[in-house]
């Protein structure tokens, strides 16, 4: 999954699932710990070892972490949503 977003200019990283439960954003976030990252997360700063909340909160007062939609919204064609 990292390689596929990378491909597609999207800064990514791993948590652990010894350090986070799976399937719950609060846990990821609050105890999550990097297990790996692509080469964009990298350069942005992001290692292996950070606490997700620290990663979060770094890129944010870094102004190097934007929010914004991944998929587009557009009326059912019956084709999956494309990211964009």
């Amino acid at each position: 999954a990292l390689a596929f977003l990378q491909s597609h200019a999207l800064a990514a990283c791993t948590v652990a699932h010894t350090s986070a439960r799976i399937g719950e954003a609060s846990s990821t976030l609050n105890d999550g710990v990097v297990s790996h990252v692509n080469d964009l997360a990298q350069a942005l700063g992001v290692r292996v070892g950070q606490r997700c909340q620290h990663v979060v909160e770094g890129l944010l007062a870094n102004n190097r972490m934007s929010v914004k939609p991944v998929y587009s919204r557009k009326p059912h064609s019956g084709q999956p949503n494309s990211l964009g």
